[in-house]
């Protein structure tokens, strides 16, 4: 049942967003190419890709928010204010490293599709234009993003109250994202 087939290669795609891996990643693009689905394999994996950035960041939050947050359910907006401040710069630092993984996992994807010479060999100049186009676009949607996730947690505390050493901290993580950005968005 090919629905069946789609259904689970659609569940291992998701998980290629939050954990690449080279080889599983190559049997199923082979896959969705043998089943003529690669483009809405390509349209899908945006849509993987930004819940992942959503739901990760939700529960990276979730895990460091006070007991109102957690008894219900409330946006992620206001979740971030629910983070006391003692816990401030070790929940950045969680939701950071989160998005580096997320970004990373793009990145592979990317590089895996300008280096991978056996599948290209059986895309279409069609295809392989598609998939470049896909990735490119899909590039700078990611980091924006991953870049409102940060710019929400970051204004959602006052931080004039801050200690001097750990306001720099707190500047330090976020140029370190800004240079993961920049690197991801411009390696290719």
């Amino acid at each position: 049942t090919a629905v069946l087939i789609e259904e689970k290669l659609d569940v291992i795609l998701a998980v290629m967003c939050i954990n690449f891996d080279h080889t599983r990643y190559s049997k199923i693009t082979t896959a969705y190419l043998l089943l003529g689905k690669l483009q809405s394999a390509m349209d899908q994996l945006h849509m993987h890709f930004t819940s992942a950035i959503h739901s990760r960041t939700y529960e990276t939050l979730y895990r460091y928010a006070s007991n109102t947050a957690v008894e219900q359910k409330v946006q992620y907006e206001e979740l971030c204010r629910c983070v006391p401040p003692a816990l401030y710069i070790e929940c950045l630092t969680s939701l950071l490293t989160t998005l580096w993984g997320i970004m990373s996992s793009y990145q592979r994807m990317l590089a895996f599709h300008n280096t991978d010479t056996t599948s290209a060999e059986k895309l279409s100049q069609f295809e392989k234009n598609y998939v470049q186009q896909k990735l490119q676009l899909g590039l700078a949607r990611i980091w924006q993003d991953a870049q409102n996730k940060v710019n929400l947690f970051l204004v959602s505390q006052d931080l004039s109250q801050f200690q001097f050493d750990d306001f720099i901290k707190v500047l330090d993580l976020v140029n370190r994202l800004i240079q993961v950005g920049i690197t991801t968005l411009f390696q290719f």
